[in-house]
């Protein structure tokens, strides 16, 4: 890291997951599928990172997942077990659903989501079969006051109008 390059708060890892059937088959689990690709502790790494990725309607079946370092986009992780899934299906505009994604990765490693530290991470799910994307962020274990501050968070972040909140166990 030189001089000039500006820490973040938090260190992320970027994740991918080829979810085409034949690489999924060919896996044969979802960890199997599931790849670290490199860990991001700067504004600068960050950047090129995104620059780096195409656009929502550029992806093929895959997962791009941004975690925090050390937390693996699996609810079996320790950090993420018992915790909730906010999902968010984006919307057919390229342009927008470009910009929700920009933004929450933003928001995410710029600190401005409310109640970070219960974050773990975002997941961009693009399905090439019916050209849809979704978005999920991940939480570790949170009340229903920190539930309702995320969901009013994404919703008026977002502009999305369906929003769902699941708890998981892995």
């Amino acid at each position: 890291m030189s001089s000039s390059e500006h820490l973040l708060k938090q260190q992320w890892s970027l994740w991918f997951q080829d979810m085409s059937k034949d690489k999924a088959i060919h896996a044969g689990s979802y960890q199997e599928s599931l790849k670290k690709l490199l860990d991001i502790s700067t504004v600068e790494e960050f950047w090129g990172v995104y620059e780096s990725i195409p656009a929502c309607d550029k992806l093929d079946t895959c997962n791009i997942c941004l975690f925090v370092k050390e937390v693996a986009p699996e609810w079996e992780d320790p950090m993420n077990s018992g915790g909730y899934n906010f999902t968010l299906d984006l919307p057919s505009q390229k342009e927008q659903a470009q910009d929700i994604w920009k933004n929450l990765l933003m928001d995410l490693v710029g600190h401005k989501f409310p109640s970070i530290d219960y974050i773990t991470g975002i997941v961009l799910k693009k399905r090439t079969k019916d050209n849809k994307a979704r978005l999920t962020v991940w939480t570790t274990k949170i009340k229903e006051e920190i539930k309702r501050e995320i969901m009013s968070f994404l919703e008026r972040e977002t502009k999305v109008r369906k929003i769902t909140a699941k708890k998981v166990t892995p």
